[in-house]
């Protein structure tokens, strides 16, 4: 049987679910991450990871202009800045914003 690299797992594919959650557990204490580390870390691709270093999008440090490392706060903070609001937070913020111009509105007319 011949097999091409490219129908090969990779070694992230070939791990367990007990495997993935130590290795996860591991990391969350972890302060710099590699590359591979930041591929099992954050559940995005090797190529999308080095498409978005390459673009300056993720934050990232080359100590020695080859070897990427990735400081795990900053990945966090990173990956957590394009929060979305759910749709009770987002009612939740307009119920408390009229509430808010009511009050002052019926503050401005006494």
């Amino acid at each position: 049987m011949n097999v091409s690299n490219n129908d090969r797992p990779s070694n992230v594919e070939k791990m367990t679910l007990l495997e993935k959650v130590q290795i996860k557990s591991y990391l969350s204490t972890v302060s710099n991450l590699t590359v591979d580390e930041c591929v099992i870390y954050t559940g995005l691709a090797k190529s999308y990871i080095y498409k978005l270093t390459h673009a300056g999008i993720i934050p990232h440090s080359k100590p020695n202009g080859r070897r990427i490392i990735f400081n795990r706060l900053e990945l966090d903070d990173w990956l957590f800045s394009n929060k979305v609001e759910s749709a009770d937070d987002l009612s939740d913020f307009i119920k408390h914003s009229a509430k808010a111009l009511n009050r002052k509105a019926s503050i401005n007319y006494r």
